[in-house]
């Protein structure tokens, strides 16, 4: 436990000593160009990107220590503290995650996101989603029903970068979702495109922010997307406008809601185009 307690201490103080390094090259680096305080973009955004990726590092090195701990490599642990243990895990993958999607959402903008595509099953990607947020949907007593309508399962794009969409929306639909409902993840893929949505029940969007809902940092939203960052469906329309798709959304009367997307099947021969080659 003593080791827990340290690793957190050394972590926030390497964070500390980052930021305030990166903030002390970023203004001495300006005054020595004999440039104004606001600097301009492009030193603005390698200052972003640079701390963004230093920032990585001891979020999942804290990560890995936190899983040693609960796995017992260093000792037995009491119900409390494994408890504690959890509990500040959630939370730091929640910030490792948070860190992620900034540094994704940084790279769509600046097109330096590279696609990295592959062809692969869509059902060994769902079935480690499942697995993945199975207990979040149980603390609200919901249900969740893949429904594969094809028989072709496999498709040709970036894995990390669709698994990701996938599971932002599956998540979502499992946080603003009612409680005791069912969640419907469909998955159809035909001779042409990939159509993959997912169904929940909750309070019905109102067309005007339905409109906005992949907009980034859009306010009045919070209901329906990220509070924290407002960068989660932003993001996905983004990986998937990468992919030459695009995202949809719905919203009925009776509450129930359908995110999701269409992908091009033909997308390894278009891997090829400039466009690609570009991001």
């Amino acid at each position: 436990m003593y080791l827990f307690l340290l690793t957190i201490m050394l972590t926030g103080l390497f964070l500390k000593a980052k930021i305030l390094k990166h903030n002390n090259l970023f203004y001495k680096n300006n005054k020595d160009n004999n440039m104004p305080v606001k600097a301009s973009n492009e030193d603005r955004e390698t200052y972003f990107a640079t701390l963004i990726h230093d920032l990585k590092t001891p979020a999942f090195a804290q990560i890995r220590t936190m899983d040693l701990l609960l796995k017992g490599y260093f000792g037995n642990l009491t119900s409390t503290q494994k408890e504690i243990i959890k509990e500040t895990l959630a939370s730091e993958k929640y910030m490792a995650e948070l860190v992620s999607n900034i540094l994704t959402s940084y790279k769509c903008r600046e097109k330096s996101l590279k696609l990295q595509i592959s062809c692969f099953d869509v059902t060994e990607v769902l079935d480690n989603i499942y697995c993945s947020v199975k207990s979040l949907a149980d603390a609200n007593n919901q249900t969740i029903s893949i429904n594969y309508h094809c028989t072709n399962l496999f498709c040709c794009a970036d894995k990390l970068q669709i698994t990701r969409v996938m599971t932002n929306f599956v998540s979502n639909a499992i946080k603003y979702g009612f409680k005791n409902s069912l969640i419907n993840v469909n998955l159809d893929i035909n001779s042409e495109e990939l159509d993959f949505n997912v169904e929940n029940y909750s309070q019905p969007i109102p067309e005007e922010k339905l409109s906005k809902i992949y907009e980034k940092f859009t306010g009045g939203l919070s209901h329906y997307n990220s509070a924290s960052t407002g960068l989660g469906l932003y993001l996905s329309k983004q990986i998937i406008e990468l992919h030459n798709g695009k995202v949809y959304a719905k919203s009925f009367e009776n509450g129930r809601c359908v995110f999701g997307f269409k992908l091009p099947l033909n997308l390894r021969d278009k891997s090829q185009n400039k466009r690609l080659q570009n991001i």
